[in-house]
């Protein structure tokens, strides 16, 4: 039976992990495993890719992003930094339902525990913009501190502290994920400059090898309830919240200027989201990629276009659904 939409209910909050969501326990596969590439039988040093993948975000329809260069801070030692050959252009929209763009492939690194990871980005007009969805309107994409007027010399970048490991003597696939429904924002700038949007830190970052993904349908009577919020154009967005553990509390998406989940009384903040899209079979369907093995909740809502991530939003769940989610597996949640 699907379950009916109801109203979000005030309950004890539940912790979220640290500012940027991490990886529990460490993110590297151990040496006996390389997830499909070849490893290094050197004991002081592994191999590591990095890729992107993305998070929805409503009413728009391209969010380009350019990245040129990635860091990684060992927990002893000097940081690693990973100029790209060609900077990458990436459309973020573009890499949802558990697909990803690599930025470095299988690369040398010293083994062992690592604080962060860095990923430039060339800030502005060309490189980086989005476009309005319906309107096809231009924006520049800037991340904190790169943003008009600033006249700071330095690149400026994204930086997810959030440990993780590369094994020795073995190889790490981590997946950096960019949820754009927490970390994409629009500024209306002050009269005599244009506005713009901004890319807060809202980022995850997993080992492939240890990730499923949970994927389902959703009846239409939930897409076509007349509960549902629209936007002043009309425009209606459907979406599955991942929450953390089972029984969680379910809420919107509610992050700081710096991308940290905001506790609250009521609600808890969602690991990850993901957008119901009819397929060909006129079946509305979703799929949360890269999902860390491990125990959560997932709820539909047909609210999310009146998510906004700087405020506590009153949007309308279905009940909580428990799934267990092993890794290299797909669970199957319909609503």
């Amino acid at each position: 039976m699907n379950a009916p939409l109801r109203p979000l209910l005030k309950a004890a909050p539940i912790a979220l992990s640290a500012v940027l969501l991490a990886a529990c326990g460490g993110s590297g596969s151990d040496s006996g495993d390389t997830s499909g590439t070849t490893g290094t039988s050197d004991s002081t040093t592994g191999t590591a890719s990095f890729a992107v993948t993305d998070g929805p975000s409503d009413q728009v329809s391209n969010v380009f992003v350019t990245f040129d260069r990635i860091d990684i801070k060992p927990a002893e030692g000097e940081i690693e930094s990973f100029p790209l050959d060609t900077a990458e252009r990436i459309d973020l929209l573009a890499l949802q339902g558990g697909n990803a763009a690599s930025l470095i492939d299988n690369v040398e690194v010293p083994a062992g525990d690592y604080d962060w990871v860095r990923l430039y980005v060339v800030p502005g007009l060309p490189d980086s913009e989005v476009i309005e969805d319906g309107t096809n309107a231009s924006f520049g994409l800037y991340v904190p501190g790169s943003q008009p007027p600033s006249q700071n010399p330095n690149q400026r970048f994204i930086q997810l502290s959030s440990p993780f490991t590369v094994p020795a003597g073995g190889h790490a696939d981590f997946v950096i994920d960019v949820d754009l429904r927490k970390a994409l924002v629009r500024r209306d700038a002050p009269p005599m400059v244009e506005p713009f949007y901004m890319i807060r830190p809202s980022l995850r970052i997993v080992d492939r090898v240890a990730t499923g993904s949970i994927s389902g349908t959703v009846d239409s009577a939930l897409i076509d309830d007349e509960a549902c919020i629209e936007d002043d154009e009309g425009n209606q967005a459907n979406a599955v919240y991942l929450f953390s553990g089972t029984d969680a509390d379910v809420g919107d998406v509610y992050v700081d200027a710096s991308g940290e989940p905001i506790a609250r009384d009521a609600e808890d903040n969602p690991v990850s989201t993901a957008n119901v899209e009819m397929n060909e079979e006129g079946l509305y369907t979703y799929t949360l990629g890269f999902v860390e093995a491990g125990e959560y909740t997932v709820a539909f809502t047909c609210d999310a276009v009146a998510d906004d991530a700087e405020a506590d939003d009153d949007l309308t769940f279905t009940d909580g659904i428990n799934v267990s989610v092993a890794a290299g597996e797909d669970e199957a949640v319909d609503f």
